[in-house]
């Protein structure tokens, strides 16, 4: 009876991302709609331009996402009384991250006491002494604690911004929980020659190893260490290749290791898997150090690599004290390419932290993981304490 119960009043996503746009929030929609449409009536609003999928229940029905009128009719249209996840990311509702039509809309609906959760990528811009970047991380703050104050539960991708506070309501310190990003990337079975296969496909030879960089190269993600360290490890008397696994860096590399660089491009999901299965170790050198909302991050643990990455400001306890990856200080540079060369270098090592690095995403950071902990908030109401 309370599972039929649950499926009776529908679980609506909103979110202005979803396919065929890419993007992470555009992922990360679909897939939580995925994981939860078996013990829940999952629906999705979002922008006219999407897809409607045989396998959700998708209504592309926003035109302007600046209406709170036309946000909130679509809403109660939809379900007067269903459970509302809001997918947040400041830019993705607007210019500058900012729009006064959602703080109006969480505050209609919580005139009519519908339950509203809520789903952080990001909270707010970092101060800045330029005017305009200043004037827009104000306004994103004050935006952040309008929304903030009605939601139920609030899920947190990077469990750092809970342990500084960032973004805490302090009388609504206990709405707030990790709720990581997981691997976008379905996992993709192979064959025992798969590595050799893929090698031999991309012109390296089958005894190449192979350093990989996965995601969007730009602020923060520090390729120029991964070139580094790619170039050290040419020193360890073994041919090291470097893969790039997504958008294409704005990088040549020296002639003599021309034959050695294999920049992916864009690829489809399943030939995403397969493309991280034919690498050895991972190299990402996160500026701000690792986070649970990386999902570049989580589909290599997720897959089974050895990672080589950083810990800083953005980094939880809980990931500085894990040993299923290897992580050095964020501003140690050459500590990062020493321990790039030398998971090259060390089979043991290697194939130590596989089974550690697969282990750790099953059990904290799948979306079996995330859907557990949401089925969990909407069985078990919070009172809100702000009205």
């Amino acid at each position: 009876m309370e599972k039929l119960a649950q499926a009776e009043k529908p679980v609506l996503i909103v979110s202005p991302d979803f396919p065929p746009r890419k993007g992470g929030v555009a992922d990360h929609t679909y897939r939580l709609a995925l994981s939860l449409k078996d013990k829940f009536n999952v629906r999705v609003l979002t922008s006219k331009y999407c897809d409607e999928l045989d396998e959700l229940h998708v209504f592309p029905a926003v035109y302007d996402w600046h209406e709170a009128e036309e946000i909130y009719n679509q809403i109660i249209y939809l379900s007067k009384k269903c459970r509302v996840i809001w997918q947040y990311v400041p830019h993705m509702y607007g210019r500058g991250g900012v729009n006064s039509a959602i703080p109006e809309v969480v505050e209609m609906l919580a005139e009519t006491q519908t339950r509203q959760m809520m789903i952080a990528h990001e909270i707010f811009a970092p101060m800045s002494w330029l005017p305009h970047r200043a004037k827009y991380a104000l306004s994103q703050r004050s935006q952040w604690k309008k929304i903030s104050r009605h939601m139920e539960r609030i899920g947190i991708s990077a469990q750092a911004w809970i342990d500084r506070g960032w973004g805490v309501t302090p009388q609504n310190h206990d709405a707030y929980e990790l709720c990581p990003s997981p691997s976008g990337i379905p996992l993709q079975k192979i064959e025992k020659d798969h590595k050799v296969h893929w090698k031999m496909d991309h012109g390296l030879s089958a005894d190449t190893m192979i350093i990989g960089f996965f995601g969007m190269p730009g602020p923060g993600k520090q390729f120029d260490w991964v070139v580094d360290a790619w170039r050290d490890a040419q020193k360890s008397h073994k041919e090291v290749a470097l893969v790039c696994i997504g958008k294409e860096p704005d990088f040549e590399p020296d002639s003599s290791l021309k034959s050695l660089y294999v920049p992916t491009g864009y690829l489809e999901p399943e030939d995403v898997s397969k493309a991280l299965h034919a690498v050895d170790v991972m190299a990402l050198p996160y500026e701000l150090g690792v986070s649970e909302k990386r999902t570049s991050f989580t589909g290599s643990l997720q897959h089974g690599l050895p990672i080589v990455t950083t810990h800083g400001d953005e980094t939880s306890d809980q990931l500085r004290q894990c040993k299923a990856f290897v992580s050095c200080e964020a501003g140690d540079r050459g500590a990062f390419s020493n321990s790039v060369t030398h998971l090259i270098q060390e089979d043991t090592a290697r194939e130590a932290l596989r089974p550690l690095a697969s282990k750790y995403y099953s059990s904290n950071l799948s979306w079996e993981h995330v859907a557990g902990k949401i089925e969990d908030w909407i069985k078990h109401p919070r009172k809100v304490r702000f009205k």
